[in-house]
C-alpha cells in the first residue's frame, strides 16, 4: 500500500515538472482538502476523516483532467451492531483516483465543476471490547468503482484559491463511500 503512494505521488511529481516545462503551468494546480467521508454498508454507518490531495490540468476552455490521492487521518469509532459491549471502527486509509473535469466560468473568480472517473478507495474495520475474534484492524479491503462529483471554487488572489466539492467514491455491493470535501489551492 506504501508503494502506491511513493508511485502516485512520484507520477503527480513528474507530472509537475513536465508542465512546468511545458509552459502550460497557468493551468495546473494543486488542491489540498480536508475530507469527511460519510461509509455506510449493511451494518454500519461512520464518518472518518482524510487529507485530500489532487493535482489538476485544465487542458481546454471547459475541459481537463486530475489526479487524486486520499489518505485516511481518523477512525470512527461506535458501539458495535451485533454485541453493543464491542467498539468498531471505520478508516479509510487510501484512496486514488482519475478523473475527466468539465466547468464552466460565470467570473473569473468562480467556478463551477464536475467530476468523472474512477477511483479505488481502502477501507479498514477494526474491533475492541470483549467478544472481538482479535482486537485491532479485523478487516481490510481495497475496491474499485465508478466516481463522480460536483464542486465549487473561488479565486481569493491571482493564484490562490478556496474550493469544496460533493464526491461519490464507491457504491457498489450495498457499501457507500460518499464524501465533502472544503480545501485551498493553488494555480502554476
Amino acid at each position: 500500500m506504501i508503494s502506491k503512494t511513493i508511485i502516485a505521488c512520484l507520477a503527480v511529481l513528474t507530472s509537475v515538472a513536465i508542465n512546468a516545462q511545458t509552459k502550460f503551468s497557468q493551468n495546473s494546480y494543486l488542491d489540498v482538502g480536508y475530507s469527511s467521508i460519510n461509509y455506510s454498508d449493511s451494518l454500519y454507518s461512520r464518518k472518518p476523516t482524510a487529507l485530500r490531495l489532487v493535482y489538476g490540468q485544465n487542458t481546454t476552455e471547459n475541459l481537463g483532467w486530475e489526479g487524486l490521492i486520499g489518505l485516511g487521518l481518523t477512525t470512527d469509532n461506535a458501539a458495535g451492531v451485533v454485541n453493543p459491549a464491542n467498539t468498531v471502527g471505520v478508516k479509510v486509509p487510501t484512496t486514488y483516483g482519475l478523473y475527466a473535469k468539465g466547468y464552466v466560468k460565470p467570473s473569473d473568480s468562480f467556478e463551477i465543476f464536475g467530476r468523472l472517473g474512477w477511483a479505488s478507495i481502502g477501507r479498514d474495520l477494526t474491533c475492541t471490547g470483549p467478544t472481538c475474534t482479535s482486537s485491532g484492524v479485523t478487516d481490510s479491503s481495497t475496491g474499485a468503482s465508478l466516481s463522480y462529483g460536483a464542486g465549487l471554487r473561488f479565486k481569493v488572489t491571482k493564484d490562490w484559491s478556496i474550493s469544496t466539492d460533493y464526491m461519490s467514491y464507491y457504491n457498489r455491493d450495498g457499501v457507500a463511500f460518499n464524501a465533502m470535501t472544503i480545501g485551498a489551492s493553488v494555480g502554476f
